[in-house]
């Protein structure tokens, strides 16, 4: 009889381990080789990388930041950039969640001649969602204003590894304005 009332325990508790390692993981750390161009001036091409990190806190909010460094060395042109911010994020379902996040910018740029600082703000609204056990795949629109007021598009593509669920690598396409960047990353979720 014992063993009879600890079977639902012992399934309920199996369901619901499998329902969190369904779930999309917002705490992790991640580096990532990035590409940017300008589709008003196509002979420039960024290179560099970016590392970002993000945090879950308690059941629903999220604190994220990101640095990026990029440069076009035929042009001797740089651009570092910075966003922090904070987010909340709505389980539709175990695999799906809807998030909103607000962040600050900051962006520094070394144009030859012209170098300066400009800040603003990005906010975001996106679904992020596990496909199959091991395809962890974001969408998100949004705006971000600190030179120009823009649309931001963000597409984010991130396989899991089966011998290790923490690490995944991805590919991310980001546009806004006349600018596309493009970002290969490994990352490790904790």
């Amino acid at each position: 009889m014992k063993k009879l009332l600890l079977l639902p325990l012992i399934a309920c508790s199996a369901f619901s381990t499998a329902a969190l390692a369904q779930a999309p993981n917002w705490t992790y750390l991640q580096a990532s080789y990035a590409l940017m161009n300008n589709d008003e001036a196509s002979e420039l091409a960024f290179k560099g990388f970016s590392v970002a990190g993000s945090g879950q806190i308690g059941n629903d909010f999220f604190i994220t930041g990101k640095y990026t460094a990029i440069e076009d060395t035929d042009y001797n042109q740089n651009l570092d950039q910075f966003s922090f911010g904070g987010g909340t994020r709505y389980a539709v379902n175990e695999t799906t969640d809807f998030y909103a996040v607000v962040l600050f910018e900051r962006a520094e740029f070394d144009y030859g001649l012209d170098d300066g600082v400009d800040t603003g703000y990005s906010a975001k609204l996106g679904l992020r969602s596990i496909l199959a056990d091991n395809f962890d795949v974001n969408v998100a629109v949004g705006k971000i204003d600190v030179i120009n007021s823009e649309t931001l598009l963000e597409l984010d593509a991130f396989y899991v590894f089966e011998t290790n669920k923490n690490v995944s690598t991805g590919i991310s396409y980001r546009t806004f304005g006349d600018f596309d960047s493009y970002e290969l990353t490994l990352r490790y979720s904790f």
